[in-house]
């Protein structure tokens, strides 16, 4: 069966977007993993928070990749860090981008690498094609590869043709940095009966 992944971008953006799963990617589309997606004329990796048996809206294009074989934010994680982000007017997906181990916070840009020394035996002519450029270019960032070549990548992946690059900055500042109780926010006590999440979160931040 069909599903449709909301996915928060890890970008300015202030709303979660739409994507259709694709089927060899049905096993592995799980809330909290992050995903490549299609954005307007680039790519932008993002994080899945939930999956839809409809789209949501009219049109929607196909996930790309998803990038991690477990999801790297549980479930409850990920609605706190939305709830988050809604509060304090953050877009969602560098509010969850945040919310990430340094090691792997720092992991802002995807790209690809070659692997052996020629293509996989018995590749297509747009994977030796795309094989052979990303060889030129010593490590391709998914920013530069139309929806078509990501999806020629992500099958030189499985066949051994291609590895993932990441090209490391520095890690942004921890989240308590970002998020702060500002003066005159009520104890988490006191709105623990209405709002128990908005408690927790008071509460972590008070920490």
């Amino acid at each position: 069966m069909t599903r449709f992944a909301r996915v928060a971008v890890e970008r300015p953006v202030d709303r979660l977007l739409h994507y259709r799963v694709p089927d060899h990617l049905a096993e592995a589309a799980r809330v909290g993993a992050r995903c490549a997606v299609p954005l307007g004329r680039t790519r932008a990796a993002g994080f899945i928070v939930g999956l839809d048996p409809e789209p949501g809206v009219p049109q929607v294009r196909d996930l790309l990749e998803v990038l991690d074989p477990e999801p790297v934010l549980p479930a409850d994680l990920v609605e706190t860090g939305l709830w988050m982000a809604r509060y304090y007017h953050h877009p969602p997906g560098e509010t969850l981008a945040r919310m990430l181990p340094p090691r792997l916070r720092s992991r802002t840009r995807l790209g690809y690498r070659a692997v052996g020394s020629g293509p996989p035996a018995g590749a297509s002519p747009a994977e030796r094609a795309l094989w052979e450029r990303v060889v030129r270019a010593g490590a391709l960032p998914l920013a530069k590869l139309s929806p078509g070549e990501a999806r020629t990548a992500a099958r030189l992946i499985a066949r051994g043709g291609l590895a993932r690059h990441w090209e490391v900055e520095a890690s942004e500042p921890p989240a308590e940095e970002w998020f702060r109780l500002e003066a005159g926010a009520p104890p988490a006590e006191a709105v623990a009966p209405r709002a128990p999440r908005m408690a927790e979160a008071l509460a972590a931040l008070a920490e």
